[in-house]
């Protein structure tokens, strides 16, 4: 009997293992995809991840996105006032806040507490962030999350070269294209 429950206490620890392994194996495969030319496989992407069932931009919606299989999470920053960097996309909190005098269970996340849970689950596309890039970059390297990280602009590729070129073997840069611009195709 005793040998029977240590078979089952180890069949359990494996499948923990393997569950576990295959979470820190995400975002690399979801990475792999993105920069195979021959791939066939379609990423999906949420805008301010699963905003139906939980607010968006919360930490709560980029834990459904990634539980229903989204491979990458657009997200919003912010700053306050203070310097603090945050996850919400308007410049106010009335809209998706208690700002209205909406009662709400949701609190606007620090950038952090959504870069840890993204960590080996899931993308993060961040929107609004170029301007303070080297504030993100300084919690992408205390978080381990760098891998899991596109950042997004729509400056000259020069601009990006000179100040961010620093992180470009690290984080993905993904040149934001207006085509309605004139110089687009150039």
């Amino acid at each position: 009997m005793k040998k029977r429950k240590n078979y089952i206490l180890l069949l359990l620890l494996l499948c923990q293992t393997v569950v576990w392994a295959q979470g820190t194996d995400r975002v690399a495969a979801i990475r792999e995809k993105l920069f195979n030319p021959d791939s066939k496989d379609v990423l999906v992407v949420s805008h301010r991840g699963d905003w139906r069932n939980a607010c968006e931009n919360s930490v709560e919606a980029v834990r459904n996105a990634s539980r229903m299989g989204v491979d990458i999470v657009e997200i919003d920053l912010g700053r306050t006032k203070d310097g603090e960097l945050i996850v919400m996309h308007d410049d106010k909190v009335d809209r998706t806040t208690t700002g209205c005098n909406i009662k709400t269970i949701y609190k606007v996340p620090t950038l952090e507490e959504v870069l840890l849970e993204a960590k080996g689950k899931v993308m993060l596309n961040l929107d609004k962030a170029f301007d303070y890039f080297h504030q993100v970059y300084e919690l992408l390297e205390k978080t381990g999350t760098a891998d899991l990280v596109i950042m997004k602009s729509n400056a000259p590729a020069e601009d990006v070269q000179r100040d961010y070129g620093k992180y470009l073997d690290k984080v993905i840069f993904m040149p934001k294209v207006n085509l309605d611009d004139e110089d687009a195709i150039r």
